[in-house]
């Protein structure tokens, strides 16, 4: 009877411990679901012996060496990876619409004169201005927080010069090009390098009704690959487009076809790394659009 009685009691310690076994504390009190955490992408990290998400990518703090996501994710964006290839990019809606109010009300206000551009110059039938430094578009081009200033530190970003940020050049002025002659168009040119790093130049389209095709080259941008074309791209610049490229071999070969109808209005102006070298004899190419008159002004001051 007494053996009987301690072989049920053991049967009964052994169901209660298998059952108990079963049971988990989960952070609400209930039973742990252990299918959900074998599925888990922590589990499965843990489990294979691969590193939490912040020891891989460690935050970044100023004056550190360590990664952030939001470098990760600048990176990843198709624009920054075109321009690291190619040298080039074109971007659609570029600016806020406040951004692209100034520049539009500024330009429709301003009393600029157009002149034909200088003969040294690759365009045919251009004309165009440079626009002063104290206007309210200037500001905007060069506001740390703004549109163009915050793509081209992103584009530019992990070079040689990484920890320099881009500005935009008070030497080579901001230009209004326009494309409305018949025949106004441009051969097929790199940029000249005007500063050491090589500058980045901007062609923003203010408005375009013509049928000019703006076309260029994408080469990959590495020593092996410099003058190979790759494939012609060819677009009709939109209104608040931006075509971004680097200045001589390393950027993109470029031109814009002869305009039969219509009228393309750009602005053109340049980046440059903080603490670059204006280089010597490169003054002629800003000088695209100076008169005469102002030019022999200049002279005389000499």
């Amino acid at each position: 009877m007494i053996k009987s009685f301690v072989l049920h009691y053991v049967f009964y310690l052994q169901t209660i411990l298998s059952v108990t076994s079963l049971i988990q504390p989960s952070h609400f009190g209930g039973i742990v679901n252990t299918a959900s955490i074998l599925n888990s992408p922590d589990a499965n990290m843990k489990a294979s012996g691969r590193r939490e998400i912040d020891d891989v990518y460690p935050p970044n703090h100023i004056g550190s060496g360590g990664h952030s996501w939001k470098k990760y994710r600048t990176e990843e964006k198709h624009y920054v990876k075109q321009f690291k290839k190619y040298g080039i990019i074109y971007k659609t809606s570029f600016l806020t619409d406040t951004e692209f109010n100034i520049i539009k009300d500024e330009l429709s206000n301003m009393p600029l004169t157009l002149i034909q551009e200088t003969t040294n110059s690759v365009a045919r039938n251009r004309m165009g201005a440079r626009l002063p430094q104290d206007c309210e578009i200037f500001n905007m081009l060069s506001n740390p927080q703004g549109s163009f200033i915050k793509v081209i530190n992103e584009i530019t970003a992990n070079e040689k010069q990484q920890n320099t940020k881009m500005i935009l050049s008070s030497v080579v002025p901001v230009e209004m090009r326009t494309y409305e002659k018949r025949g106004a168009g441009m051969e097929w040119h790199h940029d000249d390098v005007l500063y050491e790093p090589e500058q980045i130049e901007v062609v923003f389209t203010v408005e375009n009704t013509s049928d000019c095709v703006t076309m260029w080259e994408e080469t990959k941008n590495d020593e092996k690959s410099i003058g190979h074309a790759i494939k012609l791209k060819q677009v009709e610049t939109e209104a608040n487009s931006a075509i971004i490229l680097r200045a001589g071999l390393s950027g993109s070969k470029h031109s814009v076809s002869s305009l039969n109808h219509g009228r393309r209005v750009i602005l053109k102006f340049v980046f440059i790394r903080e603490g670059a070298k204006f280089l010597e004899g490169a003054q002629q190419h800003t000088n695209q659009f100076i008169s005469n008159r102002s030019q022999k002004r200049r002279k005389r001051k000499r």
